[in-house]
């Protein structure tokens, strides 16, 4: 698909504000944007979005089309190397059976939709071997990715540097989120859930509470989920430095022990579980909670 490219001049005054802001040292810089659409007629889809340097931004509507508008900013010591880092860095969106593809796409990406894979490196030619690697880029950039998509579609968003991911109105089967530097904010969704926040705070308002098991983790973060009133769930915790806290009145539950050995001279072994199980409502699906260094609040 062949994506619209519009390239956006800055002022010489924006220029200065935005590389103090950003701690940026290339005296030259430009921008563009890029527009691209893709008709989708059935539903049954996953729209996987993978971005590097910069932002997700994922808004759900009842129509029947992925829009994406992307920002494109590249920075360097000299004008060529901005036209090489404009010319180089793109987005692509790539159908590929019940997978759509929203990527950056770089000479540093790696996009293979029969095996599934989608991949980027700075650094290593091969995922699985650094022993040769790129020449280093002598251009900088941050690419903020907008996408519009149908509501009842299943997402798996990804994000590693410079950029917090948001997604609001999405209704599909299951939505999978992970962020390495970034924050992660949900607001009105509903389906199975599965985030991972390693630097910062996940933020989650629920319009329909998850029917199937759900995960939420983050390694220095938060996690603050509200619910659409009262769950009926299993909440399985983890943390070593936070603390849970809950809105809704909850029950302990034994931990779950599991056998590890046959009969030894002492007896048979066994493993108590060291997650924290608590019942909340009816109980149901199970889920689960984990932090290192951030409280998990739960109303």
């Amino acid at each position: 698909m062949q994506a619209q490219r519009i390239l956006l001049f800055l002022s010489p005054l924006l220029l200065a504000l935005t590389a103090t802001a950003g701690r940026i040292n290339g005296d030259y810089r430009n921008s563009e944007l890029i527009e691209a659409s893709l008709p989708v007629n059935d539903t049954d889809v996953t729209v996987t979005v993978f971005n590097v340097y910069g932002p997700i931004d994922v808004q759900g509507h009842d129509g029947d089309e992925i829009t994406v508008t992307a920002r494109n900013e590249v920075w360097a010591d000299t004008a060529e190397l901005v036209a090489t880092g404009l010319a180089e860095v793109d987005v692509k969106v790539v159908r590929h059976g019940a997978q759509v593809y929203v990527f950056l796409d770089t000479p540093y990406t790696h996009f293979d939709p029969v095996a599934g894979e989608l991949w980027h490196s700075d650094t290593c030619w091969r995922r699985d071997d650094c022993t040769i690697k790129h020449q280093r880029k002598a251009y900088a950039y941050r690419m903020a990715i907008e996408v519009q998509v149908p509501q009842a579609m299943s997402l798996d968003v990804s994000a590693i540097n410079d950029g917090d991911i948001t997604i609001q109105d999405m209704h599909g089967q299951r939505l999978q989120v992970n962020n390495i530097n970034g924050a992660i904010d949900l607001s009105q969704v509903s389906g199975q859930t599965l985030v991972n926040a390693i630097n910062q705070d996940i933020h989650i308002e629920y319009s329909e509470n998850p029917a199937a098991d759900s995960s939420f983790e983050s390694i220095n973060g938060d996690v603050v989920i509200t619910f659409a009133g009262e769950p009926n769930a299993e909440l399985v915790y983890q943390t070593m430095h936070g603390d849970l806290y809950s809105r809704f009145d909850v029950s302990a539950l034994s931990p779950k022990v599991t056998r590890t050995s046959q009969q030894k001279e002492h007896g048979i072994q066994y493993q108590l579980d060291a997650e924290n199980r608590l019942l909340v409502g009816a109980g149901g699906p199970e889920y689960r909670f984990k932090t290192l260094n951030g409280d998990i609040k739960i109303k």
